[in-house]
């Protein structure tokens, strides 16, 4: 049930203050058309002068290589003017894209094949062929995410 405060000697009187469900936290007006609003399946990437707006489905694997990050598309790889570190945090953890070595994310989506490599280590075949190193340090997350 969602309760609205009546104070007439709170600022913002003009606009409802509502208590949310269950916390009892009071957020404004503007509030519920964003928490209203799903959650895009998109990432905004500027690239070429431009700003391309990906679908999470059309990216392959993100990687770090020599000071430049690369996202690697179904159909094309792009040079992007932003860190590894910075696209991870922009990528919620619905996106599916997560990180398997310190220089690579990758789209659990695109995998096809998982194949052990050395000491504990994996290799994540996609399905346009190319691999993708998984480090020991992710190898374990690599397993909880495919139930292995």
């Amino acid at each position: 049930m969602v309760k609205a405060l009546a104070d007439e000697g709170r600022p913002g009187r003009d606009q409802p203050i509502c208590l949310m469900p269950g916390n009892g936290m009071p957020y404004q007006g503007d509030d519920r058309a964003r928490m209203s609003t799903p959650p895009l399946r998109k990432l905004a990437i500027a690239a070429d002068e431009r700003i391309l707006i990906v679908p999470f489905s059309d990216i392959m694997y993100i990687s770090a290589a020599g000071g430049r990050t690369v996202v690697a598309l179904r159909k094309k790889k792009m040079t992007v003017n932003e860190t590894l570190v910075s696209l991870e945090k922009r990528l919620r953890p619905m996106s599916g894209i997560v990180r398997v070595h310190r220089a690579y994310l990758v789209n659990l989506e695109a995998v096809t094949e998982i194949s052990p490599w050395f000491n504990s280590t994996y290799n994540l075949v996609l399905e346009n062929g190319e691999k993708v190193p998984v480090s020991r340090n992710y190898a374990k997350n690599l397993r909880d995410w495919f139930g292995l």
